[in-house]
């Protein structure tokens, strides 16, 4: 038996998938109706949550954790699933081909491999806590500034250009950027170099590159070539806490992670040959379908760059069932110590 921590689990689409293979799920569900509003813990004047929800619903937590692991079991036992990691572990980049052959879009599979989680807000919120803490630090100990009041944090004692003022309906979350949650800060010997537009400039890169919420980015096969992403979407069961809280247990670095879900697209390759048209050369009149190839050409390019949300050649994105870690049994204490955990 396989004990499993889970950090994500898309309850509805588990439950879905039970439902088709048995004709019905075999748990407790209860709706509970919840006031209609928006997130606000984190950075103030910016949005922590990407939706607005007003129902809510509560599963019993013991019956989901029963759901999952049967459902996993009975698709791997049924042939619906299957396990990529060895195979993706030992894949060459020449061989990507072969791999999508064989496990196209819509594929069922299981993938065991270090992955990292990232959320730009969590990095904005990391960011403007060193100029809370620099400010802290100078007002205790103004010996520790090394640069005048005028040029606290910008290098050359610019000024800022201000962002001009938005009406109408939008919000100030709205309006706001992230990178304008970090405020100047007075320079000081232990960050010199680093002014606060170094650190604006880090929160812009990561806003742009990763869309506002909580990524998983797994480096595969042979030499970590191939990019496997996963996009882990708020308000489903586990996925309860906050970014700074799970950054907090789980850290910033690779560890071991399995993810159960669907093949969700292959990268593509970029055509260069591929010209960019909005025109049907038969009517000679602006034609929608080029249009949108036209559009999401562009797109699959800047992805193939590194500059947009998409998963990069060789590589594919996985729309995750579930996200979890095996549970081990602790090994004997072969040390000295008379008191442990057991």
């Amino acid at each position: 038996m396989i004990l499993r921590e889970f950090l994500y689990v898309d309850t509805d689409k588990v439950r879905s998938l039970v439902a088709q293979m048995n004709g019905g799920v075999a748990e407790e569900v209860k709706e509970t109706q919840k006031k209609e509003g928006k997130g606000g813990v984190g950075i103030k004047g910016f949005a922590t949550r990407e939706g607005v929800w007003s129902k809510e619903e509560s599963t019993s937590k013991s019956a989901a954790d029963a759901v999952f692991p049967t459902l996993e079991d009975e698709l791997y036992s049924q042939g619906y699933l299957a396990d990529i990691s060895d195979d993706l572990a030992s894949l060459p980049e020449e061989e990507f081909g072969s791999f999508m052959d064989s496990y196209p879009p819509g594929s069922i599979v299981r993938l065991t491999a270090p992955g990292r989680l990232f959320d730009a807000r969590y990095v904005t919120q990391v960011l403007a806590g060193i100029s809370a803490v620099v400010k802290g630090l100078v007002t205790f100990d103004p010996s520790l500034l090394t640069s005048q009041p005028g040029q606290a944090g910008r290098g050359r004692g610019q000024q800022r250009p201000s962002r001009p003022n938005k009406s109408g309906t939008q919000t100030e979350a709205a309006t706001n950027q992230l990178e304008d949650a970090i405020p100047d800060y007075p320079e000081i010997a232990a960050l010199s170099g680093t002014t606060a537009e170094h650190l604006r400039a880090i929160v812009q890169i990561s806003r742009g590159m990763f869309n506002s919420g909580l990524h998983m980015h797994i480096n595969a096969g042979l030499d970590d070539r191939i990019a496997v992403t996963a996009r882990l979407q708020e308000g489903r069961r586990f996925l309860d806490s906050d970014s700074e809280i799970l950054f907090a247990r789980y850290g910033t670095e690779a560890q071991d992670w399995t993810v159960v879900g669907t093949i969700g697209t292959f990268a593509q390759e970029v055509n260069p040959e591929q010209d960019p048209s909005f025109i049907d050369e038969r009517t000679s009149k602006i034609s929608r379908s080029e249009t949108l190839r036209t559009i999401n050409d562009v797109m699959r390019e800047l992805g193939s760059l590194g500059m947009a949300d998409f998963p990069r050649h060789p590589g594919f994105s996985i729309v995750p069932l579930a996200v979890y870690r095996p549970i081990g049994r602790l090994r004997d204490y072969e040390g000295t110590a008379e008191i442990g955990i057991v």
